[in-house]
């Protein structure tokens, strides 16, 4: 199946989401709430999904003065059958799938020499095997449909460099991130599916604050600013919106490909 041709599209339409059916996870706060609101704003039909099924639907609640329909839903990203119940709702509540956003990971540290086994298979099923269930259901609703698609991949700049000390697990995760997408738009391309990887910097969520505390997140913030070109570090919706150009007919073209989301820290 060809890519689509939108070479006739108006302007005007080029950046039009009001059709998309859309499955996020991890959509509770942070990057994954950023795009659901953003596809909400756009008219989207968006499944917003977090192993905090309450949360999720208090979250996608939030969303409901917004010109889309947003419904809530649990979903644990290390079970396959999660993703599978995910799309399988899209199918039937929304009439399709056109979008789905694997979001849901975990970012802690540990240095190597105290890495347990299972501290590392954690990180791992959940930030990397999570996004191969999420790519396979997906890709599954997407071929039965016969109207193409768009996966979203979330990776890191540490899915190219090792970014600090202590995430191993984490860095190892989001580079297989980047070649599992380029593997899936290689296997789905013929039935119009493309698959592209997003890759942040340090960007400011709660769960960041979380982890570091909240002084300890704006120390932290203002360290890695000044050494961005930028001069700031990201924001979620920095990254909701580069989601929203690749699930658009601007980006129709596009697969295969980790699109750096990083204030320009991956040139420096």
């Amino acid at each position: 199946m060809p890519f689509p041709d939108f070479s006739a599209v108006p302007f005007d339409r080029l950046l039009d989401v009001s059709t998309r059916r859309v499955v996020i996870t991890g959509g509770l706060r942070g990057l994954g709430f950023a795009i659901a609101a953003r596809f909400a704003e756009g008219g989207a039909s968006v499944l917003l999904t977090d192993v905090d099924g309450k949360g999720a639907q208090a979250a996608a609640a939030i969303l409901q003065h917004l010109p889309g329909r947003t419904v809530g839903m649990a979903l644990d990203a290390t079970e396959p059958a999660d993703h599978d119940a995910a799309a399988d709702f899209a199918m039937e509540h929304f009439g399709g799938l056109d979008v789905w956003v694997n979001n849901a990971g975990i970012f802690p540290s540990q240095p190597i020499l105290e890495l347990t086994d299972i501290q590392w298979r954690h990180v791992v099923a959940l930030n990397l095997d999570g996004v191969l269930y999420g790519c396979r259901a997906a890709g599954r609703a997407m071929r039965a449909t016969g109207d193409g698609g768009c996966i979203i991949n979330m990776s890191s700049t540490a899915g190219y460099k090792a970014t600090s000390v202590g995430r191993a697990h984490y860095i190892a995760a989001k580079h297989g991130v980047i070649g599992l997408t380029k593997s899936v738009a290689l296997e789905m391309a013929p039935y119009g599916i493309r698959s592209i990887a997003l890759a942040p910097t340090f960007t400011a969520t709660e769960g960041v604050a979380e982890r570091m505390g909240t002084k300890g997140a704006v120390d932290r913030a203002e360290t890695f600013a000044a050494a961005l070109p930028a001069g700031r570090v990201g924001l979620p919706d920095d990254v909701a919106r580069v989601a929203l150009f690749c699930a658009s007919p601007l980006a129709g073209y596009v697969t295969g490909v980790t699109i750096p989301v990083d204030g320009g820290d991956t040139a420096t």
